[in-house]
């Protein structure tokens, strides 16, 4: 199991996450980057908005 040739599980760099904790910590940066997202698309349509209103 610990070979190079057969999953090497003695690099910690060849994991993968599993468990509660991998998918809790997985699904809260999923979560986190959507929001972001949706932060950022809403100041820059509220900036565009104020510039619109702005040159009127």
């Amino acid at each position: 199991m610990k070979a190079d040739a057969h999953g090497d599980i003695g690099n910690p760099k060849r994991k993968s996450g599993r468990g509660y904790a991998a998918l809790y910590l997985t699904l809260t940066f999923a979560i986190v980057t959507s929001n972001l997202k949706r932060i950022v698309t809403f100041f820059k349509a509220e900036a565009h908005r104020i510039e619109d209103a702005n040159t009127e």
